[in-house]
C-alpha cells in the first residue's frame, strides 16, 4: 500500500514539474552532490544554461 501511494505522489510530482508553470527552486546548501551535478551539466551542455527551453523543431 505505501508503495502505491508513493507511486502516485511521485507521478503526481512530476507532472507538476512538467507543467509550465513549474519553476526550479535554489539547491539547499547540505545538496552537496546536486550542485555538483548541476554545474556540470551546465559546463558541459550550454542548452542548460538558458533559462528557456530552446524551441523544438524537426528535421
Amino acid at each position: 500500500r505505501v508503495n502505491a501511494e508513493d507511486t502516485a505522489l511521485i507521478r503526481r510530482v512530476q507532472q507538476g514539474m512538467g507543467s509550465s508553470f513549474y519553476t526550479p527552486g535554489p539547491l539547499g546548501r547540505s545538496e552537496v552532490c546536486l550542485r555538483s551535478f548541476a554545474q556540470k551539466l551546465r559546463r558541459l551542455i550550454p542548452e542548460t544554461r538558458l533559462e528557456k527551453a530552446p524551441e523544438r523543431w524537426e528535421s
